[in-house]
């Protein structure tokens, strides 16, 4: 098959009857609409994240729901600038919430309607639109984090069986790990791929509550960390992203940080999930801050799993994260 925007190298048909796509580096799908006007139903396997898969939907010329499996990335993807007036379908009261839902829905001058949510709220917003919900095609977006988490199987499950119903539907993943469902064994798959494609290094770490009961110097992963650290920020402007599964951990780091003034509390951002006390008075110990226009907001950052899924960050002069190669930083580090 021919392809008719330079931005494809090449497609192909697959054996799942969909087909293969070969991108020139750094397009994003919303630039081969020549190929691709649409997000087919089916499996899409954006191969990298990034690719743009969402912000195609939120764009197109159809009514959509898009499904997220986290908050702060339905709040992230609300912020954006899309062709049409996007709908947040937020944790407000329903009462409140569903005469604003409404409003959007009555409003003439949003052709296209666009709604995005948490699938927690699937259930309720099917329930707000009745039989409006079959004008809509469905996006559930990051499906492998849902897969792969139990607290979602049955919220998963219901929305799934909602897409099969209305027969309009698609699943993305950057990692796609199949499916066990005989359905989604049957559907098409496309896939995606750069020319010529770039991965950083990330070097694992796997913290025990064994360790956790230790102090930083003890440990010589946590020390590692934290050295590593250390040296950005005394190094390098570059801003730092640090992933760790663990907020307590967090905390031991960031205090120690600031107790021995290698960087300020108001320059240390904690990107972790608000739904308790603790945590958010942890978050407002430090900056206070969130991620605004897909840029960390200080000069340290950490992240845990809250935040793992579905963030596009465009930091530095390139469009990306700075990096600097370093002898103590030639990787990124993950602590889970």
């Amino acid at each position: 098959m021919k392809p008719k925007s330079d931005k494809v190298k090449a497609i192909t048909p697959n054996n799942t009857g969909g087909l293969d796509y070969i991108l020139v580096n750094g397009t994003k799908l919303g630039k081969i609409r020549e190929d691709l006007e649409f997000l087919t139903e089916g499996i899409i396997n954006k191969g990298v994240t990034g690719i743009g898969a969402t912000t195609m939907e939120l764009n197109c010329c159809r009514n959509s729901i898009v499904i997220q499996p986290l908050k702060v990335t339905v709040e992230l993807k609300a912020q954006g600038n899309y062709n049409h007036k996007v709908f947040a379908y937020s944790n407000k009261k329903s009462k409140s919430l569903n005469r604003e839902l409404v409003d959007y829905l009555n409003d003439k001058q949003v052709q296209y309607k666009k709604i995005i949510l948490v699938i927690d709220r699937l259930v309720d917003l099917v329930e707000a639109l009745g039989e409006r919900v079959k004008d809509f095609f469905l996006l559930f977006d990051e499906i492998d984090y849902m897969q792969g988490s139990s607290t979602y199987r049955k919220k998963m499950e219901i929305g799934l069986d909602l897409g099969k119903a209305i027969n309009k539907y698609a699943l993305v993943s950057a990692t796609h790990i199949g499916f066990t469902d005989p359905d989604f064994k049957k559907l098409k798959t496309y896939n995606f791929k750069y020319e010529n494609q770039e991965f950083n290094e990330v070097q694992l770490f796997y913290l025990t509550d064994d360790v956790l009961k230790k102090s930083i110097k003890e440990k010589a992963t946590q020390n590692q960390l934290f050295s590593c650290i250390v040296h950005m920020i005394k190094e390098s402007d570059s801003k730092i992203l640090v992933a760790i599964n663990n907020v307590k951990l967090i905390k031991e780091i960031a205090d120690e940080l600031v107790k021995k003034e290698i960087i300020e509390k108001q320059n240390i951002t904690l990107l972790i999930s608000d739904n308790n006390l603790k945590n958010k008075l942890l978050i407002e110990k430090h900056s206070g801050l969130s991620i605004i226009e897909e840029k960390l907001p200080t000069r340290l950052n950490f992240i845990t799993s809250a935040y793992f899924n579905g963030y596009d960050l465009k930091d530095g002069e390139n469009g990306h994260l700075d990096h600097p190669k370093t002898e103590y930083v030639d990787q990124l580090f993950s602590f889970v």
